[in-house]
């Protein structure tokens, strides 16, 4: 059953707004909203500028990014407090006209993503995963359950009989990005017109090329005429018994961590001397109160900066932690709870205009402290163009005791 406080007059109101004047962004998010309303299968009720799902507590904000005569892109905010962090899922539509490409988007999302979400979720009672798994992480055994959504096929792509064959062929490089994390949501897609092909595999948002190269190796096989396409999903939820306490869960911890980047940011920008930069690590451990946070603050917000400066280099998924004496330990970057939360909310306080016209000069500081900048320059000097470079795991060293989290 669907609820919504507008009634249907207002509905056809704003579809008729928008058919008249499809290339506008803003007429369009209203009319993604409504006819995303009308398509989930589940309760669900418009509330400004999201849909709200009361059975899942879940709230889905769409964002229009992209509008042509035949084509649109719309980015999709969804965020419940029993997923631990918001996810975040874009989605592109090809139709007749704009109209129907909105259309299009909204389904691909609708039927993909909030399907296998409504699965992870339980339906009618029902919570059977599609398959169990186990994973080590932290010296410790993390249990989880995954669930598949439908595969949403265009065109004459082949049929693989569902997702479960793309997990198999998936799921060994998938394990290894798991840490403690909640829920970890995978996408998987793939397309061909003619010569022209697409894998794209994201882990939580984030793009794998190790795992995109295996699926640019499958559709390379396909033959198939005009566009077709696959997209699917795997959600990941860890097993309550396994896991283990965040400090920055639910919408006060999200609070919390941004106020915790923000001084540490603060300080790192008013360390302006080899004197200053020498107390660095020292004096955010002691403001943040936290001090797995402060290290990662300290030895990644720079390289994160630098992976944002230099996109056309294939940067490593993975880094090497030493701790103490200890040899080093990889891990990948998903597998650190912190890692894109601190990404997203770094750049969100970046941009908000918080530094004023000082941003750009400590976005560069960032960047000039990086390992990443000094390991091109010295490449830069023997000849090799970024665009040729594969970087291998960075290191850091942590002191005795630090735990990966």
């Amino acid at each position: 059953m669907k609820t919504n406080i507008f009634d249907e007059s207002w509905r056809k109101s704003v579809k008729a707004e928008y058919e008249a004047d499809k290339l506008n962004y803003e007429k369009a998010e209203k009319y993604a909203l409504i006819f995303l309303s009308e398509t989930l299968e589940i309760e669900n009720r418009i509330e400004g500028n999201r849909i709200f799902c009361p059975e899942m507590n879940m709230s889905v904000t769409p964002h229009v990014t992209g509008l042509a005569d035949h084509k649109s892109g719309i980015s999709f905010v969804i965020y419940s407090p029993e997923f631990g962090d918001e996810m975040y899922e874009h989605s592109t539509g090809i139709g007749d006209d704009t109209v129907q490409a909105v259309e299009v988007a909204v389904c691909s999302f609708a039927y993909s993503f909030i399907d296998g979400l409504v699965k992870m979720n339980g339906k009618a009672g029902e919570k059977d995963s599609d398959t169990e798994i186990a994973t080590i992480f932290g010296g410790k055994t993390h249990k989880w359950r995954a669930y598949f959504s439908d595969v949403v096929t265009i065109g004459g792509a082949p049929d693989v009989g569902g997702a479960e064959y793309y997990w198999n062929k998936l799921k060994k490089l998938i394990l290894k990005r798991l840490g403690n994390r909640k829920i970890c949501y995978v996408k998987v897609y793939l397309d061909r017109a003619g010569g022209d092909i697409t894998g794209e595999c994201r882990v939580d948002d984030a793009l794998s090329m190790e795992l995109s190269i295996l699926l640019v190796n499958e559709v390379s096989k396909w033959k198939v005429k005009g566009f077709a396409s696959h997209k699917l999903y795997f959600f990941i939820r860890q097993e309550d018994e396994t896991l283990n306490s965040y400090p920055y869960a639910g919408e006060e911890g999200r609070i919390l961590l941004k106020k915790k980047i923000k001084t540490a940011m603060d300080l790192f920008y008013e360390a302006d001397t080899e004197e200053k930069y020498e107390q660095l690590l020292t004096n955010m451990k002691k403001s943040l109160d936290d001090d797995i946070l402060a290290f990662e603050c300290y030895s990644l917000l720079p390289e994160i900066c630098a992976e944002n400066a230099f996109r056309n280099v294939r940067h490593s998924e993975a880094i090497d932690i030493f701790i103490g004496d200890k040899p080093a330990r990889q891990v990948y970057k998903n597998q650190l709870t912190d890692y894109w939360p601190m990404s997203r909310i770094f750049f969100d306080i970046l941009n908000s205009g918080a530094y004023g016209s000082h941003t750009e000069e400590l976005y560069k500081r960032y960047v000039d402290t990086s390992a990443i900048k000094n390991a091109l320059e010295q490449l830069g000097q023997k000849g090799v163009k970024p665009e040729n470079v594969k970087m291998e795991p960075l290191e850091f060293r942590a002191e005795k005791g630090f735990e990966v989290r």
